[in-house]
C-alpha cells in the first residue's frame, strides 16, 4: 500500500524523459550496423623516405675521387724520393794483395803467412779469428792453435791450403770445451771468482792474440777468462 502511494505521488523532474519502444529498437539497429573496422586504432605511419638528391650524391663521389687521386699522388712522390735518396751501402775495401780490409777476411778461409810471428813460422797457413785493435791487423791462428797478430799485407792466398772444414785448435784447453766432466781451476781473481774456483768451459774466442775461455762456476754465471788464468785440475783430462 505504501508502494502504491509512492507511485501515485511520483512527480517527474526535468531530467526524466519518456523513451518509446520504437526509439530503443532503432538505436539497437544502429549499433548493429556500425563499421567496427573504422573504429580500430590507426597504426603509426612510417617516416617517409627522403627524396633522392642526385646532385648531392654526385658531389660526394666527386670528392672521394679527388681525395683518392691526391693520396695516390703523395704515395708516388714518396716512393720516388725513397728510391732516389742515397742509401748507406757497406763497401768492402781490398788491399793490394786482393784481401778484404775488414771483418770479411774472417770468412776468407786459410791464408799463407809470409813471415814468422810469435810461435807461428813463416810459410804457415793461418786463419783469421778476429779483427785486431789496429787498422789492417787481425788475430790469426794456425792449425795447432797458436795465435799471432799480423798485418793483412803479411798474408796471401796460397796453394794447397788445409780443407775448409779444418778448424784451428782452440788453445791449450781446447779438449775441455763442452766436456762438462772436465773441470779447470782459476789461478787469479776473475771478477767475483777467487783463485781456486772450479769452472767448466763451454766455448772459446781469440781476441788480440789471446785465447779467452767462456766458463761457468757454481752459480752458472758466465765469465770470460784468459787462458793463462786457468789451470787443469789434478786427475782431470785437459
Amino acid at each position: 500500500m505504501a508502494s502504491l502511494n509512492r507511485k501515485q505521488n511520483y512527480q517527474p523532474d526535468e531530467y526524466d524523459e519518456a523513451v518509446s519502444l520504437g526509439s530503443l529498437i532503432e538505436e539497437a539497429e544502429e549499433v548493429e550496423n556500425l563499421d567496427y573496422e573504422s573504429l580500430e586504432d590507426e597504426k603509426p605511419k612510417r617516416k617517409p623516405k627522403p627524396e633522392y638528391e642526385p646532385k648531392r650524391s654526385f658531389m660526394t663521389r666527386t670528392r672521394l675521387k679527388v681525395a683518392a687521386a691526391v693520396i695516390a699522388l703523395l704515395i708516388g712522390v714518396l716512393a720516388v724520393g725513397w728510391y732516389s735518396s742515397p742509401r748507406s751501402v757497406y763497401t768492402v775495401e781490398y788491399a793490394a794483395n786482393g784481401l778484404p780490409r775488414s771483418f770479411v777476411l774472417l770468412d776468407a778461409g786459410w791464408l799463407m803467412l809470409h813471415k814468422a810471428v810469435g810461435e807461428i813460422p813463416a810459410g804457415s797457413y793461418v786463419k783469421a779469428m778476429s779483427v785486431g785493435s789496429q787498422p789492417d791487423y787481425f788475430t790469426v791462428a794456425d792449425t795447432a792453435g797458436n795465435l799471432a797478430q799480423v798485418s793483412i799485407y803479411d798474408l796471401s792466398r796460397g796453394e794447397n791450403p788445409p780443407d775448409a772444414d779444418v778448424m784451428p785448435k782452440q788453445g791449450p784447453f781446447s779438449d775441455a770445451i763442452g766436456d762438462f766432466q772436465t773441470e779447470l781451476v782459476t789461478t787469479e781473481w776473475v771478477q767475483s771468482m777467487p783463485p781456486g774456483t772450479l769452472v767448466r768451459v763451454y766455448n772459446a774466442v781469440a781476441e788480440n792474440g789471446v785465447w779467452l775461455y767462456l766458463v761457468t762456476g757454481e752459480g752458472n754465471t758466465v765469465y770470460t777468462v784468459p787462458w793463462m788464468h786457468l789451470a787443469p785440475v789434478e786427475g782431470s783430462a785437459s
